[in-house]
């Protein structure tokens, strides 16, 4: 029966280990049981003995030990819950412990004090062989790729010696996790390009998070065409790498804990509630150990007007910003179907997200913007709504995908209209005259950067929400019904801006650095705190 340590498909493993005689048989799942975990596959595992259904049950902690033909113990934790064991088995000392992703990500398979298990994704298994008082086999099936790849520790030795950081010169991995939508890539770019020509790092892009609109392709084309390396997500590679970089959101999980150095940098310029240290509290949620948080001035000073200060918390620009400064400094080309557009006045219109919320106002101004364009033919349109707005419109059964198709029709028939659907913002904002916008979304900030006039568009029907960042928009036109949304766009229309002043103050205090340089100031500050601690 030793020859159950040449297999490697996980069919043919279930039918030879239920054959045997004279075995303990333990299971124990690290990260996740699995998608691929359907349910024949599960109905295989239960020829092992095992009870319990194991479909389904994506980030469960999970160990099953049997001896002989008998159950010992099965239990399964909750989503995200490690389940352990621990006991003696005739005259062994017998140590189990199952940690999904968020909860430690490790399998122990632990025999009279030494650990048998292969410790990768998947089921870990181990087969005790009693009467040799001896291991039969340890190795894992990843139950979350399609293929079931099979790993023994021969498997990850051999991974080792031939893995480029034992064959190539040393450097410091970097890992930049690219998170959400299509359009954040632009939060990511220049600092990722940065980490690319310094020649001591070799930086990577992990690509997670499926995004809402778009696919993972997409994301992938910005990504490869910008010359920058992506890597998969591997819980080996992230274990590996020396600093990583991400967004500080709530699926931020264990592969940001206890690495030399992990980062995080906010996507949004604007804060999600009122209240800023409710806002700043929201990051802290993942309870990860971050060592920098690194914000652009304007949330930098609220934060630190709070009361929240500490060496913890960094004042840099946001890369964001890198992207919209190369847009305003270099020629720009139209595309085909925007060539409506040449010699016109030219607005951009944005508009935010969460379409039932107060601060979203795009239904009480629609038809007549719309309407204002189609009779001024010497102004155009650049219409560009979250790339997540229609999708809860489609998501809620608002709107329809005929629906969706009109409204482009709509656009593509206009003499002076376009819709923006870019990857992200950065040719709008090299051609807007002026921008409309809803008061509470980033464009708030981002849109200070091309120094045109700006008009938050407020809800006239009672359920306008608060201001979160009142200082800077009463720097800002604002128009509390459509008649003085149509006053902005008529005073724009005849070349006045009355508030300009106010709004370069606004720059000066919000923005900083507006230099395309931020992603390098970025990367130069991460370099200088990781080689005071680790030096080189």
């Amino acid at each position: 029966m030793s020859g159950i340590r040449d297999i490697t498909d996980i069919h043919q493993y279930i039918e030879e280990a239920r054959c045997l005689r004279n075995s303990m048989i333990i299971l124990a799942a690290k990260d996740t049981l699995g998608y691929e975990l359907d349910s024949s596959v599960a109905a295989e595992l239960r020829t092992l003995g095992i009870r319990k259904d194991l479909s389904n049950k994506h980030w469960r902690g999970y160990l099953y030990i049997c001896n002989e033909a008998d159950q010992v113990a099965e239990v399964m934790g909750e989503c995200d819950q490690s389940v352990a064991y621990s006991g003696e088995i005739d005259g062994h000392a017998i140590r189990v412990k199952s940690a999904p992703w968020n909860d430690g990500n490790a399998a122990e398979i632990m025999i009279d004090g030494k650990d048998y298990a292969v410790n990768q994704r998947g089921i870990n298994i181990v087969i005790f062989d009693k009467k040799q008082d001896s291991v039969m086999d340890t190795v894992c099936f990843d139950t979350h790729s399609k293929d079931f790849a099979c790993t023994r520790e021969a498997d990850i030795n051999i991974r080792n010696r031939w893995s480029l950081k034992n064959i190539l010169p040393d450097k410091i991995e970097v890992r930049i996790f690219f998170e959400g939508e299509v359009h954040l890539w632009n939060a990511y770019r220049s600092l990722v390009e940065a980490f690319r020509l310094d020649r001591r790092f070799h930086a990577c892009v992990v690509i997670i998070n499926p995004p809402n609109y778009g696919t993972a392709e997409d994301k992938i084309a910005l990504v490869e065409n910008d010359g920058c390396e992506i890597i998969s997500f591997s819980a080996s590679d992230l274990e590996n790498a020396d600093i990583l970089i991400s967004a500080p959101v709530d699926q931020m999980g264990s592969w940001m804990k206890n690495h030399k150095m992990a980062i995080a940098i906010p996507l949004s310029l604007v804060k999600i509630c009122a209240d800023t240290r409710q806002h700043f509290e929201s990051f802290l949620r993942a309870g990860v150990d971050i060592d920098y948080y690194i914000f652009d001035r304007l949330m930098y000073e609220e934060i630190a007007g709070s009361g929240i200060v500490n060496e913890k918390l960094v004042k840099l620009g946001n890369p964001k910003f890198d992207g919209i400064y190369n847009a305003l400094n270099k020629p720009r080309t139209l595309p085909e179907q925007w060539s409506k557009l040449k010699g016109k006045r030219i607005y951009l219109w944005t508009t935010d997200h969460v379409y039932k919320s107060g601060n979203v106002t795009f239904d009480l101004y629609a038809k007549q913007i719309f309407h204002y364009f189609e009779e001024n033919q010497e102004c155009a349109l650049i219409f560009r709504p979250h790339p997540i707005y229609f999708q809860e419109l489609m998501r809620d059964h608002v709107w329809t995908k005929e629906d969706i198709a009109a409204f482009r029709q709509y656009f593509k028939a206009s003499a002076n209209m376009v819709w923006d659907e870019y990857p992200d913002y950065s040719l709008s904002y090299s051609l807007a005259d002026a921008i409309l916008l809803d008061v509470n979304c980033g464009i708030l900030v981002s849109a200070l950067t091309i120094r045109k006039p700006m008009c938050i568009l407020r809800r006239f029907d009672g359920r306008a929400c608060e201001i979160y960042h009142p200082d800077l928009a009463a720097r800002l036109y604002m128009a509390q019904d459509t008649d003085e949304c149509m006053d902005f766009l008529n005073m724009v229309r005849d070349g006045k801006d009355v508030k300009k002043e106010m709004r370069e103050e606004a720059f000066a205090k919000y923005i900083g650095d507006f230099d395309g340089r931020n992603g390098q100031r970025i990367k130069d500050f991460i370099a200088e705190k990781y080689f005071e601690k680790y030096g080189g």
